[in-house]
């Protein structure tokens, strides 16, 4: 780590996937941050392109590039790993996708809020480009509502791990308190680590964007154009594998567990954490008018899924 100690220092968390096609152009604009000690660690998860060729020729140019090649363990699991094996030594975290750009000033603009707001975690809007660049305006307008508490993030996640920025305390947190592998198959990391947040100091929402978020049709996850498809693919694997069911449960149950103090008072939350039992679920169905804001399920879908275990 670079030891200038007037500016804050910062560990930048990737994970890379067959990302050849936009690489060098992120992995520039995150070494290019200002007013900031920035070093980059980045988790192949099994690559079959060039993606590793070029993490190890930045590797070799930048001492501050930290590179392990390692084999598939998908996507959550690859950023958390990554995550688990940084030094402890930084004041701040954040998580990078493989293929955005990053403006010089998104790493401050986060450290800056959560030094003035004394919250864990940062996140922000996203300018949303396409495949070539163009700009297709902001993910998110003043209008719509950010889910910030930790039952709207387990009912439903609208802030990305991309713009992630997090306190060292937060991170140590996620170290010592891991989410198990399985559950991060089914919810991936950022779903996980802003319920933590959530627990865990808070979080501040910006609503200008610092970065701009490339979406292109080999994006793991993102803004998707056709929603019923996407919809209609999920639901059919979820269909077949039963590993990718329950998904929300298993987050409740798994915050629970890791943070009892704070979960203790949050009836809603220990009732989503404790679906086994059929009256507990009739319990939560009953409590669809308080949830309603949370999801685009209609009450007939929601209750489906709750009655026959899905949840």
């Amino acid at each position: 780590m670079n030891t200038n100690t007037t500016k804050p220092s910062i560990a930048v968390i990737m994970s890379t996937y067959n990302g050849e096609k936009y690489l060098r152009e992120q992995l520039d604009s995150i070494l290019n941050q200002k007013d900031v000690n920035l070093d980059l660690y980045v988790r192949d998860d099994g690559s079959v392109d060039g993606t590793a060729e070029i993490l190890n020729q930045y590797s070799k140019r930048y001492p501050q590039v930290h590179v392990e090649l390692a084999a598939n363990a998908g996507v959550g699991n690859s950023f958390m790993n990554c995550l688990y094996s940084v030094p402890g030594e930084y004041q701040y975290y954040g998580f990078a996708d493989q293929d955005d750009i990053w403006l010089q000033d998104k790493c401050i603009a986060g450290i800056s809020a959560l030094k003035r707001t004394g919250k864990a975690l940062y996140s922000s809007n996203q300018e949303c480009v396409d495949s070539d660049g163009r700009s297709r305006g902001l993910r998110y307008t003043g209008n719509d509502h950010i889910h910030l508490t930790t039952m709207e993030i387990v009912f439903r996640n609208t802030i990305a791990g991309c713009t992630f920025i997090f306190t060292s305390e937060l991170a140590e947190k996620l170290k010592s308190k891991p989410f198990s592998p399985e559950l991060l198959k089914v919810r991936i990391h950022d779903v996980c680590v802003a319920a933590a947040a959530s627990m865990n100091g808070g979080i501040f929402y910006d609503q200008e964007s610092h970065m701009e978020y490339r979406q292109h049709q080999d994006n793991v996850v993102g803004v998707k154009e056709d929603t019923f498809k996407s919809d209609l693919k999920t639901k059919l694997s979820k269909a077949v594998n039963s590993e990718q069911r329950n998904g929300r449960s298993r987050l409740a149950s798994e915050l629970v567990k890791l943070y009892p103090e704070q979960a203790q008072n949050d009836q809603l939350l220990m009732l989503c954490a404790d679906q086994k039992s059929m009256v507990n679920r009739i319990k939560l169905i009953r409590r669809y008018g308080e949830i309603s804001g949370w999801t685009s399920e209609t009450f007939s879908g929601f209750a489906g899924k709750v009655l026959f275990g899905l949840f």
